[in-house]
């Protein structure tokens, strides 16, 4: 029983060591971890500023964007011992991040949407994610996209490009990588300045080179156009350099001078000492100015107006001389007319007819004379405000999109024209021809304007008359042809409907003879030929066009020979429908016969009338003596019978001679009443005598026909 305690004792004294040995276990493992843990700061913080050191270093040796983030990721990967990095540019309009570079992974896409939920703040702010941290949206869309479960995203620039720092691992070990955390971001922020530094003094060192490049080249363009002969030598006189003027001022091609002596252009009798001359003031910074005589291939002497100067490289040191040359061997002779010329040329420039402007940033840069005095503004008044100000309200749009397309470089017309305000509030019309050009190493567009207001108003003042003679000819009466020289029809006025029926169109391409009636077809051709040889002639002709309704209308025309007009390039036919005419002067010709016709038959009557006035005379003399004799006869006496017969026939005489006086309405009316088959039975003795014996008469008297009051000479 005893031996039962104790070792219950004992057992209690094991479990209890045991458990005093467990939490020194315990403990001692929580001292190493904590040990473990400031060991990984310590040597994480030096990590950081030795990574900062290194990667200053390395992104100074760099000279493109390209390169510096080429660096910067593959230098994080490398030596903070991270899974992967890389550089990410945020384009907020687009909603899309673009990778720019990335090590230690490969991106399956370079252009990523961003997604739903994510605000723009939210890209350009610092984040990180261990496995402690709470996933928001822009969390999961990056753990998508790049597939590290543990990351920094860190922006380099907030604005403008967006640029933004990303650094992934794909398992947090305490052992190896410290988690990332709040304080993980002032590393990054440190690293993301040393980037946003070295690009900053990329892009300012690209912008200078560009510019210089700009310079050189252009510098370069000037001496290779240049009018002027430049030559360069070395500090022995040997040639290294000719320009196309050079060359043609000397006749020598540029590679037969290379390497030889600056003499074999000289026929300068002094020449050594103007050489040491020249040496001696270029070599004290200045430029030798003077005349040489010089001579070219050939041999022929002329006279150049030099310049010559040193150039040094950078350290000082002779690099070459180089000499301007221009031809003066006229202005020997000329010099007083040169200066006249240039007294001319003076006045030219300054009262030219164009105004000249450079236009940049929205405004002019630079203003000539002319366009000062178009305008009426000072150059101040013109280069203080915009230049759009100046611009008629209602052009303003057109003149601005012009000029912004044409400094983008864009296709468009380099003629236009537009309305400008002057100082005193007048309305000008200004034609500019413009083009693009580099000014002060920036686009901007160089300008020629000319005052074309009275051009304007002349071409308004044309075009309201062509709409007045279109007018005119389209409501005129008139018919207008245009033939070629083959007869073809080219062109008819609208009027063709109205007078022949015909659409304009319809006859358009057309031979025109076609339309014109035979029997008047040859004469027409016949005009036309002689009008075809003989320019700017016109004849007359009649002649008759088909209806389209198949009638003929009798037209008069002009045709004039207008080939060599070149708007017309035809003859012109000016046709007048005159068929109402004709037929109006026809029937005045028969209206006109017609009274020639009465003018006679009133002679006529009148030579009647005079006839059978006489002749009544003596049938009043006949009747009265036959009269007077039958009164002296008795009834059974021969000769009564005989005075009776001419009394009879002188009755019948007079009732003639009544008709003829009636014929000639001088006879007045003896009206009686009458039985008129009788009377016609009385006239038939006297028809027959008349009319002959080769003509039949026949007389049908009328039954019950009753008597009329008339006069019987008139019946």
């Amino acid at each position: 029983m005893k031996k039962d305690n104790e070792l219950q004792k004992i057992r209690k004294e094991r479990d209890y060591l045991s458990r005093q040995l467990e939490e020194v276990s315990k403990e001692l493992a929580r001292l190493d971890l904590l040990n473990f843990t400031l060991t990984q700061q310590k040597r994480q913080v030096l990590s950081a500023f030795n990574l900062i050191k290194l990667l200053e270093e390395r992104v100074h040796q760099v000279s493109t964007l390209e390169d510096l983030y080429r660096v910067v990721v593959s230098t994080l990967v490398s030596e903070l011992f991270v899974d992967g990095a890389a550089l990410v540019r945020v384009d907020l309009k687009a909603g899309e991040l673009l990778v720019l570079e990335s090590a230690g992974f490969q991106v399956e896409k370079k252009v990523l949407k961003i997604g739903e939920g994510i605000s723009h703040k939210e890209l350009l702010e610092p984040t990180f994610v261990n496995s402690d941290s709470f996933l928001k949206p822009l969390h999961r869309f990056l753990k998508e996209s790049f597939r590290f479960p543990f990351f920094v995203w860190s922006p380099v620039l907030e604005t403008g490009e967006g640029l933004v720092l990303f650094v992934g691992n794909r398992v947090e070990n305490l052992m190896e990588k410290q988690p990332f955390s709040a304080e993980s971001l002032e590393m990054f922020e440190a690293i993301a300045s040393v980037t946003s530094l070295r690009r900053d003094n990329i892009l300012k060192t690209q912008q200078m080179l560009q510019e210089r490049e700009e310079r050189i080249e252009f510098l370069a363009d000037i001496i290779k156009n240049s009018p002027l002969g430049i030559l360069a030598t070395d500090k022995n006189w040997r040639i290294t350099y000719v320009n196309s003027a050079g060359e043609n001022l000397y006749g020598w091609r540029a590679h037969e001078l290379m390497g030889r002596d600056f003499s074999i252009l000289s026929s300068q009798p002094n020449f050594a000492e103007v050489q040491r001359e020249i040496l001696d003031t270029v070599r004290g910074g200045r430029i030798w100015r003077g005349e040489l005589t010089s001579r070219n291939k050939e041999g022929d002497l002329f006279y150049v107006d030099s310049a010559f100067y040193q150039v040094l490289d950078r350290g000082g040191d002779f690099l070459a001389l180089v000499v301007f040359q221009e031809d003066i061997s006229e202005r020997k002779q000329m010099e007083a007319e040169l200066r006249e010329s240039d007294q001319k040329y003076h006045l030219v420039v300054e009262n030219a007819n164009q105004g000249i402007v450079v236009a940049q940033d929205g405004r002019l840069k630079f203003c000539n004379s002319k366009i000062s005095e178009m305008m009426g503004y000072s150059f101040q008044e013109l280069m203080s405000k915009p230049f759009i100000e100046f611009v008629h309200p209602e052009d303003q749009t057109k003149v601005l999109e012009n000029y912004l397309k044409r400094l983008q470089g864009r296709e468009l017309p380099k003629v236009y024209t537009f309305r400008a305000i002057d100082k005193w509030g007048s309305t000008k019309w200004l034609e500019i021809n413009a083009t693009r050009i580099q000014w002060e190493g920036r686009p901007a567009t160089l300008n020629f304007l000319s005052d074309v207001t009275e051009r304007v108003r002349m071409e308004e003042e044309i075009r309201r008359k062509e709409e007045y003679f279109r007018s005119l000819i389209e409501n005129s009466t008139d018919v207008i042809f245009i033939l070629d020289k083959g007869g073809i029809i080219r062109y008819t006025s609208p009027s063709s409907l109205k007078v022949l029926g015909y659409l304009p169109e319809e006859l358009l391409e057309e031979r025109g003879f076609k339309y014109i009636h035979p029997d008047d077809a040859s004469s027409v051709k016949g005009v036309i030929q002689r009008v075809a040889e003989e320019p700017d002639t016109t004849l007359g002709m009649e002649f008759r066009l088909r209806h389209r309704d198949g009638s003929w209308r009798m037209m008069e025309g002009f045709a004039r020979n207008l080939l060599r007009v070149p708007s017309i390039q035809g003859i012109v036919i000016n046709a007048r429908d005159i068929t109402e005419q004709r037929a109006a002067e026809q029937e005045i010709d028969s209206l006109q016969e017609q009274f020639r016709q009465s003018q006679k038959m009133e002679a006529i009557g009148r030579l009647a009338g005079g006839i059978a006035h006489d002749f009544n005379n003596l049938l009043s003399i006949i009747q009265g003596y036959s009269d007077l004799s039958v009164l002296t006869l008795s009834e059974g006496d021969p000769l009564r019978e005989n005075i009776e017969q001419i009394q009879k026939a002188s009755r019948k005489a007079a009732d003639l001679t009544r008709q003829l006086l009636a014929f000639s309405r001088r006879q007045v009316m003896e009206m009686r009443v009458l039985d008129l088959n009788l009377l016609l039975k009385n006239l038939e003795k006297m028809l027959r005598r008349l009319i002959g014996e080769d003509i039949e008469l026949s007389i049908l008297q009328g039954e019950g026909l009753g008597r009329v009051k008339a006069d019987p000479g008139q019946l």
